[in-house]
């Protein structure tokens, strides 16, 4: 009798166990199971991309930015995002999608209590925007110690719709624009390139951009002052 009641004892204790256990991992398989089901119906976010659909299920607005003091000038400069909400569908389910992207900047002149745009109110995509500051007199890069107004401002911009996916975004060739240090004259110098490499400091005046067209590296010289793709250099072929 009393092994027969030291084996009743286990067992009610391996019954407890099993039961906790049981509790547990169903605890952990429907905390499982909930973050699943959130990650099928939130809303998935994604940057620099601008849907150029037409549908009705496309809900776009644009949105002003905080403004910014450029570096070494009195100037404001805030970007105006564009931003979408749609639905897309993936493996025969639906979920909503935001895009979020930099259309366009709008620049503040303090002295006169002047904003303007940086081009057109159109649709686009700014990627990115480079700083070019002055070199040191008699050198070829910028003074690290001090800091100095820039002189232009270089911009990867997506303009069109370049691989047809009804999408803008990087997957687009870009093309390069410029602008003066105020955020005035914007202007393209090199359209619908494949890649942009980089931007090397010749002097206040003079800039050489790298970038790649057709499988070739070229180098194009451009005038700061001018705006003007002086030169195009052939590089590598890549």
């Amino acid at each position: 009798m009393k092994i027969r009641r030291i084996f009743t004892q286990i067992w009610r204790v391996n019954a407890v166990i099993i039961l906790l256990g049981g509790l547990l991992a169903s605890s952990v398989m429907a905390v499982s199971f909930l973050a699943i089901l959130q990650s099928l119906w939130q809303t998935r976010r994604v940057e620099n991309v601008v849907n150029l659909g037409s549908s009705a299920d496309i809900k776009s607005q644009t949105e002003l930015g905080d403004f910014e003091r450029i570096a070494g000038s009195n100037l404001l400069r805030a970007p105006l995002y564009r931003q979408q909400t749609y639905s897309q569908d993936s493996v025969g389910r639906s979920y909503d999608k935001s895009a979020n992207s930099i259309e366009n900047y709008l620049f503040f002149d303090p002295l006169n209590n002047q904003t303007y745009w940086l081009k057109a109110r159109n649709t686009a995509l700014i990627l990115a925007v480079t700083e070019l500051n002055a070199a040191t007199p008699g050198t070829n890069s910028p003074t690290p110690e001090l800091v100095r107004p820039p002189v232009a401002f270089l911009y990867r911009v997506i303009e069109a719709d370049t691989n047809q996916d009804q999408r803008l975004n990087e997957a687009d060739r870009p093309s390069l624009a410029i602008s003066d240090p105020t955020g005035r004259r914007f202007k393209v110098l090199i359209p619908q390139v494949d890649r942009f490499h980089g931007v090397s400091q010749v002097n206040n005046q003079r800039v050489a951009v790298l970038y790649s067209m057709n499988k070739r590296l070229k180098v194009a010289e451009v005038n700061l002052q001018t705006q003007i793709v002086e030169r195009t250099t052939d590089s590598q072929s890549l």
